[in-house]
Formats: structure tokens, sequence, C-alpha cells
């Protein structure tokens, strides 16, 4: 969807290597691996996968699948969100798991080492359109309109993002921010991420604090200002994934994202999540300190 069809829509719905790691480890599988329709020997490749997950038990088994660019299950798991889990494989404490989502991380630890929200200039007019709106209106933050302009204005920005030039920035641990098609996380994941706050809990994450200011009094918002009609102004990146996963492993020196869904872990290629991904990578930054 183009920038000016983005903007349409608002108008017409709204108007109307890291230092985490001790001794990476191999997990090699001499079977043959089935490509296509026929069974074929491949020259097995070499599969580097995190301490942690090797201790929680994954297995890389379904190589060919991996290869071929299929999303493929690697173990099961007991927590029941992604970030959570993300949150337990590196550091339970990364951007304060009891109170963050998988949008909060983007603005929580270290520097990003790409983005595909890094361009403020790229959405902050349309974003602050939307927030006005939904500032406005609290109750109706989880429905429609909302739901359609947040996912149109994300999927814009996942789609317009250049994977390949950063994939290769990737290292072992990294934290994977993803935009996943078939969410609906779509207006929480936009205005909890530009507010730096949980809707749930009503408290603020205090990362980088909210991306927008009142173009009135230059004053940050808050959750006070919920309920009122103001104009903002979106000056600061947020986070609008809806998803997190990290990269788990390395095959051939190629990352390989691992993220958690309804109590099991799938693994894919980076390369592969672009385009018509159901999970598109659009952020990347390197775990915490532990």
């Amino acid at each position: 969807m183009s920038k000016n069809a983005i903007r349409a829509l608002i108008r017409e719905t709204l108007l109307n290597e890291s230092d985490i790691f001790d001794r990476p480890s191999d997990y090699v599988d001499d079977s043959p691996s089935e490509v296509g329709d026929a069974a074929v020997k491949l020259p097995f490749p070499k599969i580097v996968l995190m301490p942690e997950l090797l201790r929680r038990g994954a297995k890389i088994v379904d190589v060919a699948g991996l290869l071929n660019g299929e999303v493929i299950n690697v173990m099961t798991c007991s927590e029941k969100h992604c970030s959570e889990w993300a949150a337990n494989i590196i550091d339970p404490s990364f951007f304060g798991i009891s109170l963050g989502n998988a949008w909060h991380a983007h603005n929580a630890g270290k520097p990003l080492r790409f983005s595909a929200y890094s361009d403020v200039k790229k959405y902050a007019s349309d974003a602050a359109e939307i927030l006005k709106a939904m500032n406005a209106e609290p109750d109706k933050i989880y429905g429609e309109p909302f739901k359609e302009i947040t996912r149109a204005l994300g999927e814009s920005l996942a789609d317009d993002f250049d994977l390949q030039t950063n994939v290769r920035k990737l290292q072992l641990g990294d934290v994977v921010g993803m935009f996943h098609r078939n969410s609906v996380h779509y207006p929480d994941a936009f205005f909890e991420g530009a507010t730096d706050y949980n809707l749930a809990t009503e408290q603020p994450l205090g990362n980088t604090g909210p991306a927008f200011y009142s173009l009135a009094t230059g004053v940050r918002w808050t959750d006070d200002m919920m309920g009122q009609n103001k104009n903002f102004v979106v000056d600061k990146p947020f986070g609008m994934n809806t998803h997190l996963g990290l990269v788990g492993g390395m095959c051939n020196n190629e990352p390989i994202i691992f993220h958690a869904t309804s109590g099991k872990v799938k693994a894919r290629l980076a390369k592969f999540m672009e385009g018509d991904a159901d999970d598109k990578i659009v952020w990347a930054k390197p775990p915490p300190d532990v």
C-alpha cells in the first residue's frame, strides 16, 4: 500500500558475537535430507545454537526444511507470550518483562542494529493523526477503525524495509522484532509502542518515554491526557512490531530466527522473513549484558 493510500485510509476512517555466550555448541544430524520429491544426501551444514536453547532441548531436525526457507518446529515451551519466552532465554529483566510487550522492546536495552522505524519522518504525520484519535477515545483503541489503519501503516513500513541489506548485521543472541501479518495486536502495539505504556497494567515502561508531545504545550504524553482531544507531534521512533524473537542459531553463519507462539518454538532462516512471509523482520538489537 502506498503512502498516499495509507494517508487516504487514515483520513477516511478517522474523519470518519555476543558476550552472553560461553561455548556455542553444534547440533549435528547425519541422516539423509528430503528435498522436494527426491531423497538426497546433502553436505550437512554447520549449525550453532544458543546454549540456553540447547539446555531446553532445542534441535534442528528438519534441516532440509530450514534450508528451503520453511518455518520449522524446534521445541515446545511453557511461556504464553513471545516476549516472555525471549526474555527468559536471554535475561528475564529485559525491558521489564512483567510490564513489557513485544513492541516495547524496540526502545528498551541496547541501541538498534537496524529498524524499519528509524526514519520517523516517514510516518510522523500519519502516526500523529492516528494517536490523536486513539487518545481521544481510548475505550475504542482495540476496535475499528484502529485495527485497520494501524495494520495498514505497520504493514507498509514492514514491506518497504530492505531486509537483505541488513540481515548480515544479525549476530547470535540478537533480539529481533517482527511484524506478524495476522496479528490481533496492531492497535495496542501502535499505541503502547508510541506511549511507552502498558494499557493492561496502566503503567509506563520507563524506556525512552513517549515518542510524541502535545503541539499546544510541548509536554510529552502522559496517561492523564487520555480522553482529551489533543494535537500531537511525533518526533521519536517507536516499535509497531507485533511479535518478538531471537537469533537463536546460525546455519553456515546465516542467522536463524527462533520465536515462540502458542507453546511452540519455531525457527526460520532470517533471509526468508520478508516479502509474503507471515513474520517479517523489522528491527534487531544486541541482547542485554548478563
